[in-house]
């Protein structure tokens, strides 16, 4: 199965945070299901605090037409912290190299 998710109606309602990073440690959580699913999100609406935690959500990230391992993945606990990832520019540049 393959699926794409955008949630940009999310953004537009003002939940953004904690509740879409909570989706996403979810959506990891169907790994016993083969999908390849891609996630969507639209930098300007969500910003890059928001997206930050949400790229550590995915074990893998889609970059210049290629899915890489991404070495900011964290655990559902850790994502639950308060600690903050690098800035999301930084985490892009890196995976992009």
């Amino acid at each position: 199965m393959c699926a794409v998710g955008d949630l940009a109606c999310v953004a537009l309602r003002g939940e953004i945070g904690a509740r879409v990073v909570g989706y996403e440690i979810e959506v990891n959580s169907l790994g016993d299901i083969p999908v390849a699913a891609l996630c969507c999100y639209d930098r300007l609406r969500f910003g890059d605090a928001a997206l930050r935690r949400i790229l550590c959500a995915h074990p893998t990230a889609h970059i210049r037409c290629a899915a890489r391992e991404n070495p900011f993945f964290a655990s559902a606990d850790d994502l639950r912290g308060k600690d903050t990832p690098p800035r999301f520019g930084d985490m892009l540049s890196f995976l992009s190299r």
